[in-house]
């Protein structure tokens, strides 16, 4: 299956995004975290084209290819989700299925809650709902202990000095010791790296936290229509199980999948299953 990949202008910034599949069949979106890539998703990709959906996957501002605006308050939620929104009317899609992991995943929060006519399902995975998150932040000790690292990142410079030392050394181990099902694929892994040297895009891909304090949107009062699926790993060292529960109470029709012995990349861990639950969750 042949990947294209194009620049488009999506509203005021243009983005690098790849897509696979004839136009004109079932739309599906896929939205990478923090710190991967658009490609980070090529086996699902591959995968989904090849049963007969047209896939879509951005490479969000700041990463990569990507347009890389230098404000902070140019990576607030309302811009990165409807960077999305842009996307899909570029492509001419009126609604899609949606994935999201990490990052990509609390943008996916966002656009169900405050544009959930464009959405039919979404596949979300290992990061709750931007509220829940907000309160567990507030008032939980535990998950605010396991978060430090948002806090540290609010530091300018700093982080950025730390995190490219020794070639990006000991991030990369970080990295590692969060997964646990299956290795963190090296070949990934490189290929970031090397990504992150060329375009010296790590200060813009750490703005996405850096903004995380203007983030003034409310979720409305009425559940969130569309059905969501929530994937969590057990053994995610970053984020508490009980924000998977507390943001699946925030909708209609949720599904909770706790993957056991499963760190906080389910997608590299547990692809068989995965490729499973996506194919028939969209309706293969």
């Amino acid at each position: 299956m042949e990947l294209k990949n194009e620049m488009i202008q999506a509203g005021g910034i243009r983005l690098n995004v790849i897509t696979a599949g004839p136009k004109g069949v079932p739309p599906v979106v896929l939205l990478h975290g923090f710190p991967e890539r658009a490609l980070s998703w090529r086996d699902y990709i591959e995968l989904l084209a090849n049963h007969g959906f047209f896939v879509i996957a951005p490479e969000q501002r700041g990463y990569g290819h990507s347009e890389r605006p230098g404000k902070v308050s140019d990576y607030r939620m309302e811009c990165l989700s409807l960077d999305i929104v842009h996307v899909m009317n570029h492509y001419q899609i009126k609604k899609a299925n949606l994935i999201g992991h990490d990052w990509g995943c609390a943008v996916g929060w966002f656009l169900i809650t405050i544009y959930p006519e464009r959405f039919n399902k979404a596949l979300l995975l290992s990061s709750p709902h931007w509220e829940v998150f907000r309160k567990h932040l507030l008032l939980n000790p535990s998950q605010a202990l396991k978060s430090w690292y948002m806090f540290a990142i609010q530091f300018p410079k700093l982080p950025e000095l730390f995190i490219s030392a020794h070639n990006f050394k000991f991030f990369g181990e970080a990295i590692k010791k969060s997964a646990f099902n299956a290795p963190y694929p090296e070949s990934e892994l490189v290929a970031l790296k090397k990504e992150w040297k060329e375009k010296s895009s790590m200060t813009f891909m750490l703005n996405w936290y850096r903004a995380m304090k203007d983030l003034k949107e409310k979720s409305p009062k009425e559940k969130i229509s569309v059905p969501v699926t929530l994937v969590w790993g057990a053994r995610d060292p970053f984020l508490q199980k009980k924000m998977a529960e507390d943001s699946l109470a925030l909708c209609e029709k949720g599904q909770f999948i706790l993957l056991e012995n499963t760190g906080h990349w389910p997608h590299h861990e547990n692809k068989i299953e995965l490729s499973t639950l996506m194919l028939s969750l969209f309706g293969v």
